[in-house]
């Protein structure tokens, strides 16, 4: 499957362009996602969960995500299991979670929920923690959780007929 080919499948997903990179900006729109079926659809186009990698790129994300509708993205962060640190999927760099409520977690995240709480979304706003990261189950279905796929390269526009 390419890159056109999701863009087929998103729809009318919104496609925006940062910093040599594509992001496409998944809309929950009442269909039922988890992390690992979000995770393979990026994949199978060539695209990944977005890694979230400077503070810039973080600054672009929460702009955007604070015009849609959806008020969760899953992104490309996850638990190993063997070390307990939180990694990006693009190139397997640590993201501090031991600052619980500092950037760019939610106050009182990651909050592990009993070891079943691996990968991460980014919230729209939830209790005033614009674009801040939750912890959550890699494999619970969220009614209103969408995803950000991301293509480093970039220029890739969608354009459905």
């Amino acid at each position: 499957m390419d890159r056109l080919c999701l863009c087929s499948i998103l729809h009318s997903a919104p496609v925006k362009n940062f910093s040599g990179s594509s992001y496409i900006f998944y809309r929950s729109n009442g269909n039922w996602y988890n992390w690992k079926k979000s995770r393979t659809i990026c994949e199978r186009s060539g695209y990944n969960l977005v890694s979230i990698e400077s503070r810039e790129e973080w600054n672009f994300l929460n702009h955007t995500i604070q015009k849609e509708n959806t008020i969760e993205y899953f992104i490309g962060l996850w638990k190993d299991p063997s070390t307990g640190v939180w990694r990006w999927l693009s190139d397997n760099s640590t993201v501090d979670a031991s600052n619980k409520g500092d950037w760019p977690w939610a106050k009182g995240q990651p909050n592990d929920g009993n070891g079943e709480l691996s990968c991460a979304e980014m919230y729209r706003d939830y209790l005033d923690n614009f674009g801040r990261y939750n912890d959550v189950s890699c494999t619970s279905r969220l009614s209103q959780a969408g995803f950000i796929c991301e293509f480093k390269g970039g220029g890739v526009s969608c354009k459905v007929n």
